[in-house]
């Protein structure tokens, strides 16, 4: 299952066309994901693979709940953010850049 867990509440990843997105940019969407229900922690555990895009540290320990479950992290930032470990992967670079090279490449 692809999913987004969205830490900003503009429903830009909705307009894009994403289907599946998890908003937990105010606490009641973080309880109501993570904490009311497991839909969120079940997401990740379904994950291959977690990328984090434009996020400089862990805030709500989502990064370290799949790091802790064996998914491999991938950022995606201009600057290295503090949470990585030696195990993770850094793509330098901003997300408008960077993510569309990637769809591209995985499409071939």
């Amino acid at each position: 299952m692809n999913c987004i867990i969205a830490e900003n509440g503009d429903r830009f990843h909705q307009e894009a066309g994403s289907n599946n997105v998890i908003e937990i940019y105010e606490l009641d969407g973080l309880k109501k994901h993570f904490l009311e229900t497991r839909e969120g922690w079940e997401a990740i555990d379904s994950a291959d693979i977690f990328l984090v895009v434009g996020v400089g540290w862990d805030e709500h320990g989502l990064i370290e709940y799949a790091r802790d479950h064996s998914l491999q992290i991938l950022a995606i930032a201009p600057e290295r953010p503090s949470f990585m470990t030696e195990g993770d992967l850094y793509l330098n670079g901003r997300a408008e850049e960077s993510l569309p090279k990637i769809a591209k490449a995985l499409e071939a």
